[in-house]
């Protein structure tokens, strides 16, 4: 079955909104680090979920379907992405709920960093790679 734009999205709405309630908690300071740790776990597996979907349409991606700049667009998307994939294990390995309790100014500027830039390729691939991979079917509309 192919995967659907809506499906995808539907998948960072609620990756944004899992990110967006672990911040709110690391900025309230009252969640303890098991807790804090129980929702970077939550969210760990649904991108965890996400990019194999998404490993899966890129694998069937025929580059000859794209032209000019958008080879380039795609190319620099894919090395950004594998960036932040290489950054978010280490971030997953490096806090769990007793590194998080051991080092929590730590854990909170580290949060702040990967989840902002988590944030941001959900906005970009909703934008702009998503709108590429309908125009070369990888996707289906619904």
């Amino acid at each position: 079955m192919q995967t659907s734009y809506k499906q995808l999205v539907t998948e960072h709405d609620a990756i944004e909104a899992a990110a967006n309630a672990l911040l709110a908690a690391v900025n309230k300071g009252f969640a303890s680090s098991t807790d804090l740790a129980v929702q970077l776990n939550t969210l760990a597996v649904l991108v965890k979920d996400h990019v194999e979907r998404e490993d899966m349409i890129i694998a069937g991606l025929d580059e000859t379907q794209l032209s000019g700049p958008w080879i380039e667009a795609w190319r620099e998307g894919a090395d950004a992405f594998a960036r932040l994939k290489s950054d978010w294990t280490r971030f997953l390995k490096t806090w769990n709920a007793e590194a998080i309790q051991d080092d929590r100014i730590g854990f909170t500027a580290d949060a702040h960093a990967i989840l902002g830039r988590l944030r941001d390729r959900v906005q970009l691939e909703t934008r702009a790679f998503y709108a590429t991979a309908l125009q070369t079917g990888a996707i289906g509309l619904r």
